[in-house]
C-alpha cells in the first residue's frame, strides 16, 4: 500500500494548530509503519534551497519526497474555480492520499481521505480571513464529496459538519488529536519567567476570545493588587488590533505581556510555569493549548462550548466565554485556592495521558487500511 500526504501545513515556519497535527501524524505514521510506502507531497516555489533542506528533515527509508515547483496559493485558488487535476502535479500511484487542511483538490487519484478540523468559517465567520472564508465556502462542498474518508477532530466536529453538509455520517470518523508526552510532562525545569503568571498561548484573533479575557483580567487585579500578571503567548492573526488596544483602553498595559510567537521548543516551559492557563475561545474543532497546558500538570480554564468540555472534561474549570463575569471569578477562585489548583493538576495529568499521537495514528492507519480494503463501511 502507498499512502500519499499533502504535506503543505509543514512549510509554515510559524505552525500553528494544523502543521502540528499534519507534524506529530505523519511522523509517527511513517515511523511505526516501516513495511508501508510513504509519499510526502510539497509545492514549493519561493526559497527553494531552503525549503528543500526543511523538508530533507521528513525523510525516512519508507518516504519519497515529491516537490512540484509551483506557487501551491495559485494552484489553490485557480483550482476553485477550475478542475486543475491534482495527479498532474503529484501522479497517479497513490492507492491512499490524505489531505489535512480541508480541501480536496480535483482529480487526486486513490481513495481520498480529508481531515476538517472545524466549522468556524460557517459559526463565525467575522473572526476568519476572507479569503480562506471564500475558499472554504467554495471548496468544503466539494472536498466532502470528493472524500472517501472525512477525519474530524472530536464527536463535536463531526456533528458540525452534519449540521452544514449532507453527508453519511460513517463516513465522518473522529480521530482524536495527542499530546507529545516526551515535550509536555510535570517535570519541565525551564522556565520563561520567574514572576508569577497567567496564562493564555494561541493565535491572537477575534475568535479566541481575548478581549473578554483581558476585561476579566482586569476586573479581576482591581480586586486583588497583588495578582500576577497576564501573559499573552502566540503569534498574531487576524483583526487583532482591537486586541492590544483593549489592554491600553483598561489601563492594564503594565500588567499584560504580549510574547509574539512562541516556538514550539519553549511552549512546554511557558505553559508548565504558568500558575494556570486561560482558554475561553468562542469555537474550537479540538483545542490543543488546553490539553498541552494540562500534560504539564497547569490547572485551566476554558469555554463550555465547542469541543472544549469534550476534550477537558472535569479536569479544568468551564466557564461562559460570553460573560466575563464567570471568567473573573474562575480566576479569583484559581488565585486563592491552591488546594483547588493541585486538584485541577492532577486531574488534567490524568485527562491528558487520555489522549496519545502513537494512538491517533494507529487509529488512523486501521481507518487507512479499511478503506484500502473496502471494508470501511461493512
Amino acid at each position: 500500500m502507498k499512502i500519499a500526504f499533502e504535506m503543505q501545513p509543514l512549510l509554515d515556519s510559524q505552525k500553528t494548530g494544523i502543521g502540528q497535527y499534519t507534524e506529530n501524524l505523519v511522523r509517527r505514521l511513517v515511523h511505526n509503519n516501516p513495511q508501508t510506502k510513504f509519499i510526502l507531497e510539497f509545492f514549493i516555489f519561493r526559497n527553494r534551497d531552503t525549503v528543500k533542506a526543511h523538508i530533507s528533515g521528513y525523510e525516512a527509508p519508507n518516504t519519497d519526497n515529491r516537490v512540484c515547483c509551483f506557487p501551491r496559493s495559485v494552484y489553490r485558488t485557480v483550482s476553485a474555480f477550475f478542475p486543475l487535476p491534482y495527479r498532474w502535479f503529484f501522479g497517479s500511484e497513490a492507492d491512499i492520499r490524505h489531505f489535512f487542511n480541508f480541501i480536496v483538490p480535483p482529480f487526486a487519484k486513490g481513495k481520498i481521505v480529508v481531515t476538517v478540523h472545524d466549522m468556524g468559517f460557517k459559526r463565525f465567520p467575522k473572526t476568519v480571513r476572507t479569503k480562506t472564508r471564500f475558499l472554504l465556502r467554495l471548496g468544503l462542498g466539494k472536498s466532502i464529496r470528493r472524500a472517501d474518508l472525512i477525519i474530524a477532530d472530536s464527536a463535536f466536529t463531526k456533528r458540525e459538519i452534519l449540521c452544514f453538509y449532507k453527508c453519511k455520517p460513517q463516513k465522518i470518523q473522529v480521530v482524536y488529536p495527542g499530546v507529545d508526552k516526551t515535550s509536555y510532562h510535570a517535570h519541565i525545569a525551564e522556565r520563561p519567567l520567574e514572576e508569577p503568571y497567567i496564562l493564555y498561548l494561541g493565535t491572537v484573533e477575534p475568535r479566541k476570545n481575548i478581549e473578554r479575557l483581558i476585561e476579566a483580567y482586569a476586573k479581576f487585579k482591581k480586586r486583588h493588587i497583588d495578582a500576577p500578571i497576564l501573559v499573552i503567548a502566540g503569534k498574531k492573526g487576524w483583526f487583532y488590533e482591537g486586541i492590544f488596544q483593549k489592554v491600553h483602553t483598561l489601563g492594564v498595559t503594565d500588567f499584560v505581556r504580549f510574547t509574539g510567537f512562541v516556538d514550539e521548543k519553549d511552549k512546554p516551559g511557558f505553559l508548565a510555569g504558568a500558575l494556570f492557563f486561560c482558554f475561553p475561545s468562542l469555537y474550537e474543532g479540538f483545542g490543543l493549548p488546553p490539553l498541552e497546558a494540562m500534560a504539564c500538570g497547569t490547572p485551566v480554564i476554558v469555554s463550555n462550548t465547542a469541543s472544549l468540555p469534550e476534550v477537558v472534561g472535569d479536569a479544568g474549570i468551564q466557564v461562559d466565554p460570553f460573560s466575563v463575569a464567570e471568567l473573573t471569578d474562575a480566576m479569583e477562585k484559581l488565585w486563592l485556592d491552591k488546594a483547588l489548583r493541585e486538584h485541577l493538576s492532577q486531574k488534567g495529568l490524568e485527562r491528558a495521558a487520555l489522549f496519545d499521537w502513537d494512538n491517533a495514528s494507529k487509529q488512523l492507519f486501521a481507518l487507512y487500511e479499511a478503506l484500502a480494503e473496502g471494508k470501511l463501511f461493512d
